[in-house]
């Protein structure tokens, strides 16, 4: 009987001794200071805008302290992450700059991780050749991704095509197109910004121009597949990534004097990347009257319309119908009347014709146009081809109101 109370003593000293140590720990964090969490109501606004945007007054946005839906973030930690970026950005942009005559370098703030604090990303210029280098904050210090094997250090991703990123997924897609090839890496990206290859495919057409014939050469992580096996990786490896950042977009450095509020504004005030208005935000009423194109994007061919002697004018009218007008030079022009368009599930704007210029089956074969942003520079539209043969192709267009 004795042994029987002394057991039940021990258990009960055992059981205070463990409410002891839990209650500890329950008051050190209080103890160091630790940062707490500012609320969604009292997260600060950015503290400039970007040229031609109007910041609201004494308001506050619904995605700004939770990312566009993305997670509270503590105010301490985002203006810290922001002072390294930006001391950061006064560094690398006049180097960038000064490297060659006249380059801009251009900025934006990404979600490359799966924390709330943005990474950085720049590229050296607008035009086709350069690539986009994504920067991360590891250990207080600005660090490059791209690991000490390989030279993207020098020459960025997607370096004559386009550099990809997984939102929040710690991937980068490199694209490159050119002289009859695409190639394409996915890489991993590790908290120390590291990379770690995950997937590559390569195709091109290998021209005999002596005897006037030609093939195409599959490649799969550097080896040759025949033309199944590289489309099956294809389809199951493309679309990891969903967001952009080409050599066209993102922020002037020189115009915004190294703003990086102004790229803040973009990540948390207007999620739709550079939209005034995102897809299923446009109303028909806000696109009526006539549009001419400006300039497209083709899988990562930029051009100004007016170079390659192209114009293109859509009208759109508030019974849903919009008429198009196209033409390449003195050739012969594109002109449909009355063509529909319709909301899709998401609520987006499309509209599908066939260009009969064109020989069978590209004559036959539908481009759809769907409407992805109003902005102060302009109605921007993409269209996709599909070719019927599991490839597609398309192209991001801007086109300013004819008053």
């Amino acid at each position: 009987m004795n042994a029987k109370k002394i057991l039940a003593l021990i258990i009960a000293l055992a059981m205070v001794f463990a409410l002891a140590a839990c209650g500890k720990k329950a008051e050190e964090p209080a103890k160091a200071g630790a940062p707490v969490p500012t609320p969604a109501s009292q997260a600060p606004a950015p503290a400039a805008q970007t040229p031609g945007q109007t910041q609201p007054a004494d308001t506050q946005p619904d995605g700004m302290a939770s990312a566009g839906g993305k997670g509270d973030m503590p105010e301490e930690t985002l203006d810290d992450r922001l002072s390294i970026l930006t001391e950061f950005l006064y560094k690398v942009c006049p180097e960038m700059a000064g490297e060659y005559d006249e380059c801009d370098p251009h900025f934006d703030l990404v979600f490359l991780d799966d924390d709330d604090l943005p990474e950085l990303v720049i590229a050296q210029d607008w035009y086709h050749a350069v690539g986009a280098h994504f920067y991360m904050v590891v250990g207080g210090n600005v660090k490059e991704v791209d690991g000490d094997n390989y030279s993207f250090s020098d020459y960025g991703f997607g370096q004559y095509g386009s550099a990809f990123y997984k939102d929040r997924g710690s991937i980068i897609e490199s694209g490159y197109y050119g002289m009859g090839a695409l190639s394409t890496e996915l890489f991993s990206v590790d908290e120390e910004a590291n990379i770690t290859p995950l997937k590559s495919w390569y195709e091109y057409e290998d021209i005999d121009w002596d005897n006037d014939t030609s093939e195409f050469v599959y490649m799969v992580d550097g080896e040759d597949v025949d033309k199944d096996t590289y489309e099956a990786v294809v389809a199951e490896w493309s679309g990891l990534t969903d967001k952009v950042f080409e050599y066209s977009r993102g922020l002037s450095y020189l115009e915004n004097e190294s703003d990086i509020n102004g790229a803040l504004y973009f990540l948390y005030y207007n999620p739709a990347d550079y939209s005034g208005k995102g897809e299923d935000e446009i109303a028909i009423e806000d696109i009526v009257g006539a549009w001419k194109l400006v300039s497209y994007d083709t899988e990562g061919y930029e051009a100004l319309a007016e170079d390659d002697g192209l114009t293109e004018i859509m009208t759109f009218y508030d019974d849903w119908t919009v008429d198009i007008y196209e033409q390449i030079w003195n050739d012969k022009p594109l002109e449909l009347k009355g063509v529909e368009l319709f909301a899709d599930e998401y609520g987006y704007l499309n509209y599908s014709f066939c260009d009969t210029r064109l020989e069978k089956p590209m004559s036959e074969t539908p481009i759809l146009m769907t409407v992805v942003g109003l902005d102060e520079t302009g109605l921007h539209i993409s269209s996709t081809v599909d070719y019927g043969d599991g490839t597609y192709g398309g192209s991001y267009q801007t086109y300013e109101r004819v008053e």
